[in-house]
């Protein structure tokens, strides 16, 4: 299931003071937003989101490719500009970037190594999608260029059925 390991939490590490300054910078883009003043909300969360307020980054990244914040029709649905941002927001540790970010690569069917450190990150943070995927290409060999490695398949395919259990509330 697609976001199943949503559940997991990363923690940014962060000064208070930067926390304080980000969350004011949060807040500021969720008032004009309510206020429904789409051009500085898109300020607001543009700066939050380049001064490393990851909330305001993957919002950013979800405008670029979905439309919205008064984002002009050329802006709207960039999806190299959202890539931009949500692999921004994975290199900062946000589990939702993180499996936004695995999921492209898995549904796009990507091969190469970069999706590979997605893959491989998402999966040691119990991300099951990401988890099974590893076990298959493992098992096949050929995918993410990885040889076939029966050690490494069944490794990964009993961290899969472990967090299967888990996800079912039942104990090892």
């Amino acid at each position: 299931e697609a976001g199943s390991g949503a559940r997991f939490l990363i923690k940014a590490q962060v000064t208070r003071e930067e926390s304080l300054f980000l969350t004011t910078y949060a807040k500021m883009a969720e008032h004009t937003l309510a206020l429904q003043d789409l051009m500085k909300a898109r300020t607001w969360i543009r700066s939050a989101a380049e001064k490393g307020y990851v909330g305001a980054v993957v919002t950013l990244a979800n405008a670029y490719l979905n439309g919205g914040l008064g984002f002009s029709e050329a802006e709207r649905k960039d999806p190299v500009e959202s890539a931009r941002w949500i692999k921004a927001a994975a290199e900062k540790g946000h589990a939702g970037a993180l499996i936004f970010l695995v999921d492209r690569y898995l549904g796009a069917g990507a091969q190469d190594v970069e999706a590979l450190g997605w893959v491989r990150k998402a999966a040691e943070r119990e991300y099951l999608p990401a988890v099974e995927a590893l076990a298959q290409a493992y098992r096949d060999g050929g995918r993410f260029g990885l040889a076939a490695d029966m050690g490494e398949a069944k490794k990964w395919e009993a961290k899969a059925k472990a967090l299967k259990l888990k996800s079912k509330g039942k104990k090892r």
